[in-house]
Order: C-alpha cells, then structure tokens, then sequence
C-alpha cells in the first residue's frame, strides 16, 4: 500500500475566532466561604437554574457577559434554553443532600467576590452537596474561581463515597473542563481525563461523547484554566520536540518533550486511547493494537496547547 505522509497542524475551530485554554493542576489547603455568606438556592434544590451577575465580563469564545447561569448540574452556562458555552467544575447530578434522608436545607450554594479590580475574583461554592443516584452518606464540596483576567480555577474539599458509587451516573467520576462551544452538541470542548489525581487536558471537536476523570477529585486538589492565545497554540513542529515515524505502525515516538507535559492520542469520535504526563524527553506510545487511521496527537504545558494529526498504517 502506497503511504502518504500527514503531518499537519491544524487549526482549532477556526484560527482567528478561536480561545484555547491551558491546564495545570496542584493541591492546596481547601477553604470553604463563610458560613454566613446566604445561599443561592432554597432548601430542597434540585435542577435549578440561578441567574448570577459577575462584577467583570467573562468570555467563553464568542460570548462575553457578566450576566451567567449557574445550573447546578455542576455548570455555569450562558443561557438556560440555547446553552451555547459552559463553565464545566463538576458535571454531575447534584441536589440537596437532604432530598435523600428528609432533612432538606443541608447543601447550601454560596457566592463571595474578593480582591479589587483588575484582579477580582468571584467565587461559587457547592456545601456537601449530594447526589440523585447516590446514597444519603455521600456528599461533595467544591469551589469554580472565576477570574477577572478570565483564569478558571476548580478547588475540591471533604468528600465521600461509597465503594462502586453510582453517584456518577454510570461514569467513573465527575465530567470537568471548559466548553467552548456547545452550540450543535459537543463542537468544542477541552475536558479533563484519566486519572483525577494527575489529569490530561484533551481538546474534543464534534465529539461523539465526552470524557470523564477516573475517580472524583481528592480534597485539595486544584484545578486551573488559563485562556491563552493561538498565537501560544503552535506545531510541535515548530519547537524542537519531533514526532516519527509518520505515518506510524508499532510505536509513535515523542522526542525532545518537557517534563511535565501532558500528551494525549485521540481517534476522530474524540475518544482518547492513550494519555500520559511525560517524565523522559522521550515518549513511545504503542499504537499496534490500534485501527488504523487518522488521530489527534495533543500536548499541553502552562505555555502552549498543540495538535498534530497521525496517521497509522498497518
């Protein structure tokens, strides 16, 4: 069979229009708001939609607003009825903890903004939230920081859950990330996967399905976005790292990576097939079990977010 040789970078959903995102990940002490904070939601809440007003405009792609919804599936969308863009801390089926027992008003929503222009920061807080599918004992805290310099970071405290929870619905753990684009399904999405204690960062576009974390995030770990630029968004290519063979068959080499980066191969349904967080300046994936075809080669660091497309060939 004649081989063609593909290695193109591609452009993330339309260069000039698009907002990519830089993941990084840490812990750090958990610290709930103050308790006397009120709550956003009336005792008893479940799939509510609450109006917020931010002191700053936030931009998701195309849409920049102050004016959001906080959906407590673990969202924060721009509209309620044409959900185009989102904010993704904890997707997941969360309600009222007391809904489960008959004790209801246990699992309050808080809201707080801190510090001065330009650096204000609004922060929303799930308080021993409970889950549909779940048990009456299991609960969750976290915290979205939303940054006037339009940084998102997702903080994670006391949890509990039982052995084979289905507090998830079904999925190992929660769906985390930010969606660009929403607009006909899942158009553009960068979502967290893998393992929660040390997540990949993928970029989904026009996916079949999402991606969910292994399990749910430990108490103190730290999630953070940072909005960078395409002009941030180049070609391994174009840096030293090098990729061969291309098209590839057994092994897929990575050569001349930082520590640190975070790599992930994913097919064209936007599943991920293999994920890691490289430790050598050299990476080899095995792709010989894999169907051959065109993939997506993506790595991550606190500067750049880059693709490549691979083709494999048996």
């Amino acid at each position: 069979m004649k081989k063609l040789i593909l290695f193109v970078f591609i452009l993330i959903s339309g260069i000039s229009n698009a907002q990519i995102w830089r993941f990084t990940h840490s812990s750090g002490t958990y610290t709930p708001l103050p308790a006397n904070l009120p709550s956003l939601v009336s005792p008893g809440w479940d799939d509510e939609y609450i109006p917020i007003s931010l002191p700053f405009n936030f931009t998701l792609r195309t849409i920049t607003s102050n004016q959001w919804i906080l959906d407590t599936w673990g969202l924060i969308i721009d509209d309620s009825t044409s959900e185009t863009a989102a904010i993704i801390p904890f997707s997941c089926d969360v309600q009222d903890r007391g809904n489960l027992s008959g004790t209801t008003g246990v699992s309050p929503i808080r809201m707080q903004t801190s510090g001065t222009t330009p650096n204000q920061i609004v922060k929303i807080e799930f308080v021993n939230a409970g889950f549909y599918n779940g048990d009456s004992t299991e609960f969750v805290n976290f915290q979205v920081w939303i940054y006037e310099n339009n940084t998102v970071e997702y903080r994670f405290g006391p949890n509990s859950y039982l052995t084979g929870t289905n507090a998830f619905d079904g999925s190992t753990g929660p769906i985390i990330g930010i969606a660009n684009d929403l607009t006909n399904g899942l158009d553009e999405l960068y979502l967290l996967d893998s393992i929660a204690a040390s997540p990949v960062m993928v970029f989904l576009q026009n996916a079949a399905s999402p991606v969910e974390l292994d399990d749910a995030p430990a108490n103190g770990k730290i999630y953070r976005f940072e909005k960078t630029t395409p002009a941030n968004s180049i070609s391994l290519n174009e840096q030293k790292t090098k990729i061969y063979p291309n098209p590839a068959n057994d092994f897929l080499y990575i050569s001349d990576v930082q520590s640190g980066d975070f790599i992930s191969l994913q097919n064209m349904a936007g599943q991920i097939v293999w994920s890691a967080q490289s430790q050598q300046p050299k990476v080899e994936i095995p792709i010989s079990e894999l169907p051959q075809g065109l993939y997506l080669l993506s790595t991550n660091n606190k500067w750049n977010y880059r693709v490549e497309k691979i083709m494999i060939q048996h």
